[in-house]
């Protein structure tokens, strides 16, 4: 301080500080004892104002609240270069227990924060960060960084009634998508079936279109209205093996082997005493055909013979006649007056036009041994005369 005399008044004056002995700003008539009002903060191409001190070295800041004058006074600006000073941008759960808070961030000065990823919390909605714990004041991400800052985070809490929309997204491949989900708050999303494309394997659901993090659905509960994107990974010569289940009917036929996206080769229907075949299904309980011309093969899989039961009459040999015919609902063996004789239906039944020709043999033969009996009867009867 220079020239001190009590009871009277004194100049402050400001130096810019910038290597000349430029005066940002004087003022007089300060009364002896008394502090002074901070100015404006000056403004220096390429640097910060790092506040006014009390010497050109800037080693004392002057503190304008407790500071008072007591003769001239030369006040020297400070100033900092922005690449040299950084700051401290901490984020505050805000009393919740949350998950995926983000870390503490430094940040150039003047620079600007980066927006984190939103925390979660159960029971609650995230509503953004705010500048006090009270959340009155957002904090804006494009303002320029010029202390260290903390940030709050505010939460509202869920309603019971609170629920959410899950889609899924096949990510740009053709298929059946899966009906959207309807999930409560911090509810778990129903795992759907697994989708198929021709030409790629399903690797699961992520919870971004580029799928590098996976949703998980034993773990992972639902806190906004969000989007499942399915995984692929492209198929290259691969090839499946189809199995056809005869489901206790019907001889066995031999499984096929199908190029990724190729069709399955349709075999001769199947057939089995006492049933009837209706067609090959995806699934043991019938509810979906496979179509032959039209289904293509795109993981191993097994096909399923529906069967219902047919009219017994029309797959047995009538009755319940044995091997040599002589039982009652057979053929009666050679026995067939007063009766008509249902001719076998299955593979290994009589031809009529057999038993007619062996009926008429047999007839020939009573007709010649009749001939030559009544020839040699009557030729001893001649003797005896």
């Amino acid at each position: 301080m220079e020239g001190e005399t009590p009871g009277t008044n004194y100049t402050v004056t400001y130096y810019m500080n910038d290597g000349t002995a430029t005066v940002y700003m004087t003022v007089p008539n300060v009364a002896s004892g008394s502090t002074i009002a901070s100015p404006a903060a000056p403004t220096r191409a390429g640097y910060t104002f790092d506040g006014w001190y009390k010497e050109e070295a800037c080693t004392n800041l002057w503190a304008f609240a407790t500071d008072v004058v007591t003769a001239n006074t030369s006040l020297y600006a400070k100033w900092a270069d922005p690449a040299a000073t950084t700051y401290t941008v901490t984020y505050n759960a805000n009393g919740v227990t949350a998950t995926g808070m983000p870390a503490a961030e430094v940040v150039a000065a003047n620079a600007t924060a980066t927006v984190p990823a939103n925390p979660t919390a159960a029971g609650y909605t995230f509503g953004g960060w705010y500048n006090e714990a009270a959340c009155t004041t957002s904090y804006d991400f494009t303002t320029p960084v010029t202390a260290d800052k903390t940030l709050y985070a505010k939460w509202t809490a869920n309603s019971a009634t609170t629920t959410y929309t899950v889609q899924f997204s096949l990510n740009g491949k053709s298929g059946t998508k899966p009906n959207n989900q309807t999930v409560a708050a911090n509810g778990k999303v129903n795992r759907p079936a697994d989708p198929t494309a021709s030409g790629y394997t399903f690797t699961g659901w992520y919870t971004t279109s580029a799928c590098t993090t996976a949703w998980n659905f034993d773990a992972n509960v639902v806190t906004n209205n969000m989007t499942l994107y399915a995984g692929w990974t492209a198929n290259t010569g691969k090839s499946w093996t189809v199995v056809f289940n005869m489901n206790g009917h019907g001889g066995l036929i031999a499984s096929q082997t199908i190029a990724d996206g190729g069709l399955v080769n349709k075999p001769a229907d199947p057939r089995a005493d006492g049933y009837v075949f209706g067609g090959w299904f995806t699934d043991n309980g019938f509810t979906t055909e496979w179509n032959f011309s039209a289904n293509k093969v795109t993981k191993d899989m097994t096909l399923y013979a529906k069967w219902t039961k047919g009219d017994s009459s029309s797959s047995t040999n009538g009755g319940s006649s044995n091997s040599n015919g002589s039982g009652s609902g057979g053929n009666g063996g050679n026995n067939t007056s007063g009766r008509d004789v249902t001719p076998q239906t299955a593979d290994n039944s009589i031809d009529p036009r057999f038993i007619l020709v062996f009926v008429l043999f047999l007839s020939g033969v009573g007709m010649i041994v009749y001939s030559r009996f009544s020839q040699m009867k009557y030729m001893s009867d001649n003797r005896r005369d």
